[in-house]
């Protein structure tokens, strides 16, 4: 399963820099702690939807065990 999740990747470098531009802006920008999470929520789910869409011929294709 996890082989069909090829954007995971993009997805968590995308939130590592979300975070680390948060953490350096904190004093001068404050951002809500709702507002992280939806972004966090978003990436997340956006990534491994278009993982599933992207490898859903791939699946159907390869034989089963």
């Amino acid at each position: 399963l996890i082989d069909r999740f090829v954007y995971l990747r993009v997805g968590l470098a995308i939130l590592l820099a979300f975070v680390g531009a948060k953490m350096i802006l904190a004093d001068s920008l404050p951002i809500p702690n709702w507002l992280s999470l939806a972004v966090i929520v978003l990436v997340l789910s956006a990534t491994i939807v278009a993982s599933l869409i992207a490898t859903r011929h791939r699946e159907a294709a390869s034989p089963q065990k």
